[in-house]
Formats: structure tokens, sequence, C-alpha cells
């Protein structure tokens, strides 16, 4: 209010400069309004930003024309929330006209989303989406525009009751490269560039019903693929077998659940550090894993119980939770049945074609800077500790003497140009170091790439980060250098690649808004990799190194990456108890290598 205030002001003496100003916080302030319910206040605000933006338009429509676009969508949402249904189609039909004769292909799916609530066209709305991110062709930032739109694809989720239907939207939720709709269209330069030639053809696919996909997939007997996604009421589940579809859906209690075994986890993990007894804890787990197991549908449970092999594709919310840790006949499941993850269907296709072969090892242990310090604090715009981790150096010392054809990358030999320069030549890859939020790894530094284009925010918060020894102000980046989901998008590694992440929460990724980088194991895979091992917590020490070691001891006898890490994971838990030891691990690959 205030800074409407002062624009008015300022509008009196130089309207052609502060009405745009105006018009602006009219809008914002509409919005604000509309988040607090006050949606007499935001009818009257939007009217008066609308009638701003309407002089505008008249004088420069190129510029302004999408702004009035915008309000009118507003008010739109306004009147079907206040039930003013004539109002608000009246509205929306205006904004729809205004997005079509401009080609605003993405804005116009949104106009067509909200309409959705008085006059079904969820399917126009998705149609229009992808066709903007067709035109736009921009193949490496497909996922942002999905991931920033995710509503639409959502909202045709709540109300699909067609398990084929939500199978092709679910793979275009989680997969990059995919779209929901089975388009055939070649993108040229005249088709980017020419808005007039985009409207021609939109007019010509508007007569055409353009299919959902429905993917292709081979499922074996013994085997259920099982999409989780989180809603905002309920959580929706799609099981598919040799046999069949299923759709299904919970409350939301299996996140609440899940988050509690999470909060477990982390007590277990400060009971190991103060060296405290914590079988109470442990014991704790145990109970809330079976009340959490209680929350899934019969239908899943009934899967659970007759396939011997599950593969988890949860979406962002619940890929955070250990799904491992869900009871079969009071068990975890990941001791009793194949446990792996894949992102989407799709994904797992490929993956599955890919052989493993263990010709050559890439060992990397406890990169560190060039001193002596073994404890590093770094402030702003937040607290990064870094210890020296010398179990990690111990272990890749000892995985030297096991594994085949061996290059080892110790502290500050550790680059991140080494690093990825060494990638492409071997088809072990084994990193035991620092992790960061599932898409970062650390190296000895310092940092000497350019920032990518389009860098997340959470990358660049790492250069800004210092410590401040004796008065020296000292940047991370001028010790430490990273490499990035986006980093490892880049470089190619040999086909069937087994990668595993030895370091902290590195099981982590993001879906929606963050770009189509999902994090480090799914770069690892887009890029060849058939197998990734990585961490959903911090790990810890001897436990983790034993663990480590019993792993590949079972891989090179036995051969298979899933029976391996199940057999590890009982050997670990026979001798630590604790879930810290041996549950956390994500393993993202086909069941059958």
């Amino acid at each position: 209010k205030k800074a409407l205030k002062k624009y008015k002001f300022l509008e009196m003496t130089d309207p052609e400069a502060y009405t745009p100003y105006v018009a602006a916080a009219l809008n914002n302030l509409g919005n604000i309004y509309w988040k607090t319910d006050s949606l007499s206040k935001t009818e009257e605000t939007y009217r008066k930003a609308l009638k701003k933006y309407e002089i505008l338009s008249e004088k420069d429509p190129d510029v302004y024309a999408l702004y009035v676009a915008g309000v009118l969508h507003n008010l739109g949402v306004v009147y079907t929330d206040k039930g003013l249904y004539v109002k608000a189609q009246k509205a929306f039909e205006k904004a729809i006209t205004i997005r079509e004769q401009r080609a605003l292909w993405m804005d116009l799916a949104e106009t067509y989303n909200s309409l959705s609530r008085i006059d079904d066209r969820r399917k126009d709305a998705v149609r229009f989406l992808e066709l903007g991110i067709i035109f736009s062709e921009e193949e490496r930032y497909k996922y942002a525009q999905k991931g920033r739109r995710e509503e639409i694809y959502m909202d045709f989720l709540r109300k699909a009751d067609d398990p084929q239907r939500v199978f092709g939207i679910l793979e275009a939720l989680r997969d990059a490269d995919l779209l929901s709709l089975e388009w055939d269209i070649k993108v040229t330069e005249r088709l980017r560039k020419n808005k007039e030639y985009q409207k021609a053809l939109v007019k010509r696919l508007s007569k055409c019903d353009v299919p959902l996909k429905t993917p292709r997939f081979h499922m074996l007997d013994d085997a259920a693929f099982l999409y989780i996604q989180k809603m905002e009421e309920k959580i929706l589940y799609l099981a598919v077998t040799k046999e069949r579809i299923h759709l299904c859906s919970s409350p939301l209690k299996f996140v609440t659940c899940g988050e509690k075994l999470l909060v477990n986890l982390r007590m277990q993990i400060s009971g190991n550090r103060l060296k405290g007894d914590i079988s109470n804890i442990v014991t704790k787990f145990d109970t809330i894993a079976k009340e959490w197991t209680h929350t899934l549908p019969k239908e899943i449970k009934e899967i659970f119980s007759k396939k011997d092999t599950i593969i988890f594709s949860p979406d962002a919310v619940i890929s955070y939770l250990p799904l491992e840790g869900l009871l079969v006949d009071g068990e975890p499941i990941c001791l009793s049945k194949k446990v792996v993850r894949a992102t989407s269907m799709h994904q797992l296709q490929e993956i599955t074609s890919r052989k493993l072969t263990i010709g050559s090892s890439l060992i990397v242990g406890n990169p560190w800077p060039s001193h002596d310090k073994e404890y590093l604090v770094y402030s702003y715009p937040f607290r990064i500790e870094i210890s020296y981790l010398k179990e990690a150096e111990e272990e890749a010392e000892m995985l030297a003497e096991k594994l085949p054809n061996i290059k080892i990358l110790l502290n500050k030999s550790a680059t991140a140009d080494t690093f990825l320069k060494e990638l492409s030549s071997h088809s072990l890859i084994h990193f035991a170091g620092h992790g960061y939020f599932g898409r970062v790894l650390f190296f000895s530094g310092p940092m000497t790439k350019i920032p990518h284009e389009f860098e997340p925010e959470a990358f660049a918060d790492l250069r800004k980060a210092w410590r401040n020894p004796n008065g020296n102000l000292i940047y991370m980046m001028d010790e430490w250098d990273i490499v990035t989901d986006i980093d490892i998008l880049n470089t190619p590694l040999k086909e069937g690649t087994l990668v595993f992440l030895g370091a902290c929460e590195t099981g982590k990724h993001i879906y929606a808004g963050g770009g189509h980088f999902q994090g480090l194991a799914q770069a690892f895979l887009k890029r060849g990799a058939s197998n990734v091992i990585s961490s959903l917590i911090p790990l810890h020490g001897a436990p983790t190194r034993e663990f480590d070691i019993f792993f590949y001891e079972a891989l090179l006898s036995q051969k298979s990456v899933t029976k391996a890490l199940q057999n590890t994971r009982k050997k670990i838990k026979e001798k630590y108890k604790a879930h810290i030891y041996w549950l956390p691990y994500i393993h993202y690959g086909s069941s059958r290598l």
C-alpha cells in the first residue's frame, strides 16, 4: 500500500513513466488480498489494475496486452471463487483471446487450467502447455518448463480415474525428456520463430484429438513398478505389473509416518555421535515402520507380498522417505525383496538394456584442500561444516586392493577437473567424500570452471560462503571445487557403468521448478550408467567403510548389484542393528543387473 501511494504521487508528475508501476502495484496488492481471502477487495483492486493496463495497451499493445490478459485471468479466478461463473467465463475468454492472438501458449495453458473449474478444459491446458514447450525448442530446459507449471499436470491427475491416462501424465512428471501427449511435430526454425506459423499449426491441431501417451513396457512376471505421487489431499499409487495396471490412493498419513522415520534416523545419528545407547530409538523405528506400512492400500500390500522385485518411482516429496524400510511379513522390504528405484518406466527400460561390466575402477577418497586443517566451517548464506574424512581415505585405499585396474584420487589430488577427465574411462566409479543436497560432490580446489548458464541458486550459494581465519577472508571456492549434476550431464560415461556415491545425502533429488537436472543419480543414469547407489542421510565412520567393502566383495563374487546390496544390508544389520548403517542406501538402477 505504501509503494502504491508513492507510485501514484509520481504518476501525477510523469504518468508515462509511472503508470506501469501503479498498475503493477495494484496487481500485486490484488494478489495479496486474494491470498488472504479478501475477495471483494481483490476484485476491486484487480479491476483498477485492469483499467490502467487497458489504457497502456491502447498505446503499446505489444508490451501491455499480455498484462491485460494476466489481470483478466486473475479476475476469472476471483469470480470463480465467489461463485460468479458467468463473469468468470467472460474474463477467462477475454484472456484466452489475447493470449491466442499473442501466441502466449504456456500462459494460455494456465488460463484453460483455471477455466476447468467451471468448464472442463484440462486436456486443452495440457495441450497448450506442451505445445509451448515444443515451440520453444529448449530441449535442455524442457523439465524446467514442465516443473514451473506442474499444477496443470496435477489438476489433470486429480480428476483422472483411467489408469492409462494417469500412466502417461506420471511419466511426463517423472522424466525430463518426455511429454504426456503423443505429438508428431517436427520443430523447424520457421516454427520456432514465426508466431503466425505457430497459430496456423495450433488451429489445425485443435481439430485433432491428440492422445495421451501409453508408455511401452515389458514387466517380468515377478516384478511391480510403483509410482507414488503426493496430491494435496491424498497419496496416489499406480502399480504396473505384467497382469494389469492398478490405481489406488491412501490418506496423507503415509507421508507423516515416513517423515517420523526420517526424524528417527537423525536421532540414531545423534545417538551414535554421542556414543549413547540407541536401542530404544531403533525399537521405536520398527514400531513406526509397522504403522507406516499399515497406511498403504490393501492392493499395494498384496503386490508387495506376491512380487519378488519392487521398483519404486516416487515423486520429489516421497523420494526423501526411506521406502526401503516398508515391511513385508514384518521385515523391511529391502531385506526380503529386490528393491530398486527408477525415475520413470522410460528410464528403467533404457538402463535394463545396459550390460554391467567392471573393467576398470576410479576411486575417489576424501578430497581435501592443500592445508593441514581437519575441520572447516564456512558462513553465509548458511553454516557449512566440512570435516576431514579419515575413514573415507582408508576405505579408498582398501578398495584399491580389491577392485580391478585402479585409478585412485586422494586428498588434494582429487580435483574436479581430474575427476571429470577420468570419468569416461572407467566402468566403476566410487566416491567417498562430501556431498550436498543430492546435486553436488566436493573436490579439492580452487574452483576453476565457469558457472553454468541457468545455474541453480544452491550452487551459487556455495561460492558466496566464506571463513575468516585470523581476519583473512577466504571464500569456500578458493579452497574447494564442486562437481554438479549439470557437469555429469555434460560428461559421457561408459555404457553400463556402476556408480557408488559414498557421500552424505547424495540420494536426494529435485523435480519441479528446479530445471530438469534431477540430481546426481539421475544425471549419471542419463549419461550411460546402469546402476547408482547413494544415500538418503549422512553416512558414518567405520560401519560405512565396512558396508562398502562387503558390498564390493559380494558384487565381485555374485555379479549382481541388487543381490550384493541385499546381502550386504543383512550382514551389516546382523552386526550393528541400527538402521542408519544398512537401510538408507538408495539404489537407482535395474533389478536384473
